[in-house]
């Protein structure tokens, strides 16, 4: 199994739009289309397509992660995320998020989430969401294929990046509802799955 963070696990969607508000509106960038699009993206990425001529992608991001990493507040567990977790066998999941490592420690580690053997952050891949690198590389580390690898995503770059793996994908209706999930079975939280025998079970 490999999930990812920011939505998934963790509900931050409020915390991190703020901050991408905050970086919109001192450059002049349209928030909207911002946000339309860089759900689930490593924040280089969305700077390197958003940033005015001539600012510095690496300054603006170390700036963004510093402030991210204050945001603790803001943050809480999806429902049933921290039961679910602490029941998997920690040779059996993986943690793939567009989150720079730093910060998603601080974050798990504040809502006292073990860090996985498995954590694949921003900058263990060559290409983030929606490129499938993430994903293949854990299903490589838990030695399984990738078709066997189970997902669990909230944003379209993570629904993309599971199906350009090849695993199937199960969306997390904590951002984005009805048709905008793509036809793909989801659940609303974790409240109703749970580990045993070896397997997931739902409902």
């Amino acid at each position: 199994m490999a999930f990812d963070m920011d939505g998934t696990l963790i509900d931050s969607t409020a915390a991190i739009e703020s901050i991408w508000e905050g970086w919109a509106a001192r450059h002049g960038v349209d928030i909207d289309a911002l946000l339309a699009q860089s759900h689930g993206q490593r924040g280089i990425d969305t700077i390197r397509m958003w940033a005015p001529e001539g600012l510095d992608h690496q300054k603006e991001l170390q700036s963004l992660l510093a402030e991210a990493a204050m945001r603790l507040d803001e943050l809480q567990l999806v429902p049933g995320a921290a039961e679910l977790l602490r029941s998997l066998p920690t040779d059996r999941w993986a943690i793939v998020t567009s989150s720079d490592g730093v910060v998603a420690r601080r974050w798990l580690n504040h809502l006292d989430i073990a860090i996985p053997q498995i954590l694949i952050t921003a900058t263990d891949v060559a290409n983030g969401k929606p490129a499938p690198d993430g994903y293949l590389m854990a299903a490589e580390r838990l030695d399984v294929a990738p078709a066997e690898l189970l997902v669990f995503e909230d944003a379209h770059n993570g629904f993309i990046a599971g199906d350009s793996a090849g695993s199937p994908v199960i969306a997390l209706a904590t951002r984005l509802t009805g048709s905008a999930l793509g036809g793909r079975p989801w659940i609303a939280d974790y409240s109703n799955v749970r580990y045993a025998e070896g397997a997931l079970h739902f409902g």
